[in-house]
């Protein structure tokens, strides 16, 4: 993993833990409810990780501000939504040559996402597949590289993104 990353709704789940075991990585961590920021914050500075900072705010916006649009080597998201959505909220904040990692369901979605991911400058370079204990349902890890900067329109509303999903 790259030493820059980005941790889309990180919830209370446990993406701030890929700190713990690579203390090399500096991660943000990025989640709209302030309340799950706010506790991230907290835990943080109790656990005295340098490094690590949690972000409050929502990604469509995080996505078109100068500070983080094209920053990250890596952004890393839950599955939340579907991977055309998810490509778009979070390839913008991948710096070009960087990788954005989709964790999804047994489903292959990258055929049905190509278009949405190539819009946004992305490429699909592999997806593992992978079960956890105790869980008769496999996972799928899906590995997107950023070829070129994301076209300036891309992170929409989110209200247009819902309605015309790329």
């Amino acid at each position: 993993l790259p030493p820059g990353g980005c941790r889309h709704r990180c919830g209370l789940s446990g993406p701030g833990a890929l700190r713990l075991v690579r203390p090399d990585l500096d991660v943000t961590l990025l989640d709209s409810t302030r309340k799950k920021t706010n506790f991230l914050k907290e835990t943080i500075q109790a656990l005295g990780l340098d490094g690590v900072k949690a972000l409050h705010g929502r990604a469509e916006e995080i996505g078109r501000d100068a500070l983080h649009r094209d920053h990250y080597d890596l952004a890393l998201a839950r599955a939340v939504s579907s991977l055309p959505v998810l490509a778009e909220l979070c390839l913008p904040l991948v710096k070009k040559g960087g990788l954005f990692i989709a964790m999804k369901g047994e489903a292959d979605e990258s055929q049905e996402a190509s278009k949405a991911i190539h819009s946004l400058k992305g490429e699909v370079e592999d997806r593992i597949l992978y079960h956890l204990p105790g869980l008769d349902q496999a996972r799928s890890l899906i590995l997107i590289r950023k070829m070129a900067a994301t076209p300036g329109r891309f992170p929409r509303r989110m209200a247009q993104i819902r309605k015309s999903p790329l």
